[in-house]
């Protein structure tokens, strides 16, 4: 039988690693500053790198021309921006789509989806839209105070700002550059309560959740810092949270899809932060699988490349709990770093599974303003959800960055 040929469009090379593994010959389309030279130690059939900036017609004319050369079955992302763009190869090649573009843009605009959800009574949640400074002060005014803004189609908590004084919104107005804004940004009731994510795939229409995932997140720009898996919850709220979930996923249209759905219980109950048509980034993948057996990388790439999925767990769980722990280290802009040190131990602490460093020496430092800026993580694992954090926290604490000023030299 003749293997499959995937071209996948970006990046979670996990999901890339699932589908070799599988017997699929993949094929990688990337931008030049996502390519990695391991890249190049992989048994991808071809790799084609290309400028950031060039755009779809480029990209479409790329594909069209290796599929010539070398016959596509399927064109597919596991990165929900690029998703649309595989989606539109795929039609250009007359190849099957499995996660609908219609979806993958409602989900993207989290305006659209919390109008789609008031429709049908699940948002629970004051909020507007706003695409220049008089509609956001009218908007603000409307929702009340405190509140979220954020942009539309933001992600990885990228410029998420909290409101919580009249000083607080003229600060911000003031803040911005001429009378329209820099694309849509929506203005969101300010919800208390814990945060959780919920991982589940969609397989036919019916929604299997898999976990449930505690998120800690800084309370000044709300990058996220850590995770832990199972969430600590009693079985009441847990079954709450699920279905809710589930009917949101119903509500949206999932039908054959992962998805990774953001909550906050309430006093009054869940509410929605947003949902994805994709697995949770953060290495929350690597906890469930620690903790429940479900590898979600496996069970995504079988999906997009039309694998069969019969069984859901893969393997026996090695652990009660996990959990991931993020080091947030604030620097100046005009500071690099020039030595990352602790990491040997780090790894030599109890019940510690990995150690990354995601800022090595070179990297630029700065403020923390979105998940891209945190500079290293730890896995470890525990009887419990606290003792998993505990363990993860403390060996991250080991880790530490040293800095140099930027000479300004371009030699």
């Amino acid at each position: 039988m003749k293997s499959r040929h995937v071209l996948v469009i970006g990046v979670m090379r996990q999901c890339h690693d699932r589908l070799m593994a599988a017997g699929v010959s993949v094929s990688l389309l990337i931008g030049r500053s996502r390519a990695l030279t391991s890249d190049l130690g992989k048994k991808y059939r071809h790799i084609l790198i290309h400028d950031d900036d060039a755009d779809d017609a480029s990209l479409i004319a790329l594909a069209k021309g290796l599929h010539t050369a070398d016959s596509l079955d399927f064109v597919t992302s596991f990165v929900d921006r690029t998703q649309v763009l595989a989606n539109r190869i795929a039609a250009e090649l007359d190849l099957p789509v499995v996660i609908e573009s219609k979806l993958v843009e409602l989900t993207r605009d989290k305006w659209a989806t919390r109008r789609l959800l008031e429709q049908h009574a699940l948002c629970y949640c004051r909020f507007s839209v706003a695409s220049t400074k008089d509609e956001l002060a009218r908007a603000i005014d409307s929702v009340g105070l405190p509140c979220i803004v954020k942009p539309v189609a933001g992600e990885g908590s990228r410029n998420v700002r909290k409101l919580r004084s009249v000083e607080d919104v003229a600060t911000f107005i003031a803040a911005l550059e001429g009378p329209a804004l820099d694309g849509k940004l929506l203005v969101e009731q300010f919800l208390e309560g814990d945060e959780y994510s919920v991982e589940a795939i969609s397989i036919a229409g019916e929604h299997h959740v898999v976990a449930i995932t505690r998120k800690y997140k800084d309370d000044h720009n709300f990058v996220e810092y850590g995770h832990v898996v199972p969430a600590p919850l009693g079985e009441n709220s847990r079954e709450a949270i699920e279905q809710y979930v589930r009917k949101v996923l119903t509500a949206l249209g999932f039908y054959n899809s992962p998805s990774h759905s953001e909550v906050i219980v309430t006093a009054e109950g869940p509410r929605l932060v947003e949902t994805h048509t994709r697995i949770g980034g953060d290495r929350i993948g690597d906890l469930v699988q620690q903790v429940t057996g479900v590898d979600l990388y496996d069970l995504y790439a079988r999906q997009m490349a039309h694998l069969p999925m019969e069984n859901l767990v893969s393997q026996t769980p090695q652990a009660k709990a996990a959990a991931v722990w993020y080091l947030l280290e604030r620097s100046l802009e005009q500071q690099i770093v020039a030595e990352v040190r602790g990491v040997d131990e780090a790894e030599r602490c109890p019940d510690v599974r990995q150690v990354g460093v995601l800022k090595k020496p070179g990297a630029r430092g700065g403020e923390i303003n979105a998940s891209a800026d945190r500079s290293a993580f730890v896995i470890a694992v525990g009887d419990d959800a606290e003792h998993a954090v505990a363990a993860a926290r403390n060996a991250a604490a080991k880790i530490r960055l040293f800095y140099r000023f930027d000479s300004g030299d371009t030699d």
